[in-house]
């Protein structure tokens, strides 16, 4: 992979994998045609399932960014002595779209091995359908208390999939032609009668109003970037410890996050954790300021641009910022916009630029941790109509 490529982003991001193709083929053979022959003996507090679909071939390809990722992962593990309270499973493509493997890592010893456990072939990988069936499988032979998720690829905020799109522009996420939306993710978990703990996207752009609000009913908390994720994503070696605790500690991992890419030669990241139960207060809250006051979008200069020149004109913009100018002189309004805005991103962090794949950077000077898209005025770039487009969302629904 060239310079510029190890230097891409999550657009062209992931989150982790593992197992070379070389060792799921010879192990082909050993996987049980019988989940409950692998049911967790032990009592564990919480399921970890890792989620890393196909991100595409050639420059979209993230694979061995999977892989670096799991290594990272067990790394932690070892250092930690194992998972503790937890059940960890890897849902992978096999840098195909038409296997995905599930295994479980497991410590045996000082090592981390790794039992696979079922191929899916050609499975729907955009359909909810095949989120239900795959987290379904893993709580029939992991039965605890608490879910949570890890998600890696490329990802591109609400927006709806675009598959011939070569660059990954999603509100979904997974390669081109095999994108999953929002939507159809959060009805896939909704299936399964479960509420995540927590749902981690190692992907771009996916913290924002319109998909907390999507997943409000799928995860109680959410952690995604604002902007655009360097390739490498999340250094799990330092903040998965942080996921594995009984209680999880989202504060030191955004601090860990942030500070980890500020030593690194491309110093830009962003993150915020959303606690989705406010997400409907504050869709209500919005609704009664979208009653009285109308947004111009000749004003959209003033505001924070989270895209980083991603798109031009904005798309995503930073929420906090947006408030703070709609919200004008009505400080009664404000203040209460002020106490639910700090309920529903209690933890956030950004670097002092946030970095777009064209090699561009754009200085942060206001940062909420999370982004809407209401403000914008973008009719056309990549074949997206966002000024319509976002009038068809669940959450300008619920806040208009």
């Amino acid at each position: 992979m060239t310079s510029l490529q190890l230097h891409s982003t999550k657009w062209i991001t992931a989150l982790l994998a593992l197992m070379a193709t070389s060792w799921l083929s010879a192990c082909h053979d050993e996987i049980p045609d019988d989940l409950a022959r692998t049911r967790t003996t032990s009592q564990q507090e919480r399921t970890i399932i890792m989620y890393l679909p196909y991100s595409g071939s050639g420059y979209n390809n993230l694979y061995s960014f999977f892989e670096q990722n799991i290594r990272d992962v067990e790394q932690s593990i070892k250092q930690a002595g194992g998972l503790g309270t937890n059940n960890l499973y890897v849902v992978i493509a096999d840098n195909s779209p038409n296997r995905v493997y599930l295994y479980r890592i497991r410590m045996e010893g000082t090592e981390c091995v790794h039992d696979t456990i079922k191929r899916y072939d050609h499975p729907r990988l955009m359909d909810a359908q095949w989120i239900t069936r795959v987290i379904n499988d893993v709580k029939s032979i992991s039965e605890t208390p608490k879910y949570a998720m890890l998600v890696g690829c490329h990802g591109e905020g609400w927006l709806p999939p675009k598959n011939n799109v070569t660059r990954a522009k999603t509100r979904w996420f997974g390669g081109p032609g095999y994108a999953i939306s929002i939507a159809d993710f959060a009805q896939g978990i909704e299936q399964t009668g479960i509420k995540l703990e927590y749902l981690l996207f190692d992907d771009c752009y996916l913290s924002c109003a319109e998909v907390a609000y999507d997943l409000r009913n799928a995860t109680n908390m959410l952690i995604a970037s604002t902007s655009e994720v360097m390739a490498d994503g999340m250094p799990y070696a330092e903040v998965f410890q942080y996921l594995a605790s009984p209680q999880p500690n989202f504060g030191q991992l955004v601090n860990d996050y942030i500070a980890h890419y500020q030593r690194q030669s491309y110093p830009y990241a962003t993150i915020g954790v959303i606690n989705t139960q406010y997400i409907q207060s504050m869709a209500q809250l919005m609704k009664q300021v979208n009653a009285t006051y109308t947004w111009n979008t000749a004003n959209n200069h003033q505001l924070q641009d989270l895209d980083g020149d991603h798109f031009v004109p904005t798309v995503y913009f930073d929420f906090g910022s947006y408030a703070r100018t709609l919200f004008g002189s009505n400080l009664a309004l404000y203040s209460q916009y002020q106490t639910l805005m700090a309920q529903l991103v209690p933890y956030k962090g950004n670097t002092a630029y946030i970095y777009n794949a064209s090699g561009t950077t754009t200085r942060v000077n206001e940062f909420s941790g999370i982004t809407i898209s209401d403000p914008s005025a973008n009719t056309g770039q990549y074949g997206y109509n966002v000024a319509l487009l976002k009038m068809q969302t669940a959450w300008w629904a619920a806040s208009h």
